[in-house]
């Protein structure tokens, strides 16, 4: 759902003598993983997204730095097809969102500077046997004479997050404010159900300071929404609200009163995972079933144990899930089955260098693929039926370009699909499969 750029903690320096270190995965490993020649999929990327299609194949969405957004796809077994334009951004900070549904159909979301207006929410989508469609606008945007070149700052929407169900409804969510104009932040929404067109915009929260929305969806269609809300002086709280078909949204849970870098998963059943971290230093999460409430946040780092705050969540649509993180230059995992109780902490790698960036992705049939780095980029695999394979190195260490943003997945048939920004260097991607 959500890779955006982290802070560097460490200098090149110290970097470069621990990428000196060997990697070791344990337990000891038993596959191999063959992986692909690096494809560089756009020179001058402004964000980009990756999702993994029906039967195996991929789709990428990105902006570039002339204002379009930009799809290529790859068939299972077959090579990226050429980009193409299916809107514009106006802007070289893209934001495009893809996803895809079980039928093969595409949505793709972003945020779109226009003259006169706030900024707002576009889609388009792609239906089998139909093509690509012009893009809607989603949401209601303001008339602003001279924006955004009165120098006030940017005013409008942000942080845009999709998602679609097996059968294709789709929810959009987003946050709509200003910092710089003092336009308190709140959270807006659309819907789409698989048989009608886009909902109106639903305003979700008050202007009270909301953002950073998330969104799962059920099988049924049934929307979870998690978001951030920070008062001056207090501890950002996280909140929850749910979205049944043909109903409103819910009023808001408050799953803890103390959370940052918040990452939510969403199963077929509506199980719904929220996993974020207090304070930089240990990771918790938080269950819901699908007709109940939130439970306690439960500690899934050990006591004593201090992460540096980055890990990443996955969760497939059985809702078996599993939680990663760095510590430094050691990469720890945890498994939880569907409905079941958070595994020990398993150490996969160590002797890495410190990471800035760690992601996780599983497919239905439990294949995990793990990836981790900050000038390098390393990746190691497990099949749901083997042992975790060697560590990989998929992109070299530069020593000058850190890594901005990585996104990860697993195909239905098990490939592993790795793609990555880093500075000048342009977006990237890689296929692996296992032998």
């Amino acid at each position: 759902m959500h890779v955006k750029s982290s802070t560097v903690r460490v200098t090149m320096a110290a970097s470069a003598a621990l990428a000196a270190q060997a990697m070791v995965a344990v337990p000891p490993a038993d596959a191999a993983t063959s992986w692909e020649p690096t494809v560089v999929l756009d020179r001058h990327p402004a964000g980009a997204s990756v999702a993994m299609a029906r039967r195996g194949g991929v789709v990428a969405a990105w902006g570039n730095e002339s204002g379009a957004i930009m799809v290529a796809r790859r068939p299972a077994g077959g090579t990226w097809s050429e980009p193409r334009v299916i809107g514009r951004s106006n802007t070289a900070v893209g934001s495009p969102e893809v996803a895809t549904d079980a039928r093969g159909d595409v949505t793709v979301v972003w945020v779109m500077h226009r003259r006169g207006f706030t900024d707002g929410v576009m889609a388009a989508r792609l239906s089998v046997g139909h093509g690509w469609s012009d893009p809607v606008r989603l949401s209601e945007d303001r008339q602003v004479p001279g924006y955004p070149q009165d120098g006030k700052g940017a005013w409008g929407a942000d942080d845009v997050d999709l998602a679609v169900s097996p059968r294709g409804a789709v929810s959009v969510a987003w946050d709509w404010g200003s910092e710089e104009r003092h336009k308190a932040w709140r959270i807006q929404s659309v819907y789409q159900s698989p048989r009608h067109g886009w909902s109106r915009v639903a305003h979700v929260t008050r202007a009270t300071g909301a953002q950073q929305p998330q969104v799962g969806i059920a099988g049924d269609g049934t929307v979870t929404l998690a978001y951030g809300h920070q008062s001056p002086g207090h501890h950002q709280h996280l909140l929850a609200r749910r979205l049944r078909p043909g109903r409103a949204w819910s009023r808001a849970d408050v799953v803890t009163r103390r959370g940052y870098d918040p990452k939510l998963q969403v199963d077929r059943a509506g199980d719904a995972l929220l996993v974020y971290t207090p304070n930089s230093s240990r990771i918790m999460a938080a269950y819901r079933g699908p007709g109940g409430r939130w439970k306690e946040p439960r500690r899934l780092t050990p006591v004593g144990v201090r992460t540096d705050g980055f890990f990443d969540l996955a969760m497939n649509g059985r809702g078996a899930a599993l939680v990663a993180w760095e510590r430094g230059g050691r990469i720890d995992l945890v498994r939880r089955p569907p409905q079941g109780p958070w595994s020990a902490p398993v150490r996969v790698v160590e002797g890495s260098e410190l990471s800035s960036e760690v992601v996780v992705a599983l497919n239905g049939a439990g294949d995990t693929f793990l990836a981790w780095g900050m000038y390098a980029l390393h990746g190691c695999y497990r099949a749901h039926d083997g042992t975790w394979s060697n560590p990989v190195t998929l992109s070299p260490d530069a020593a000058v370009d850190v890594l901005e943003s990585v996104r990860a997945g697993v195909t239905p048939d098990g490939h592993a699909v790795l793609m990555w920004t880093q500075e000048a260097r342009g977006l990237k991607v890689r296929i692996g499969s296992t032998s």
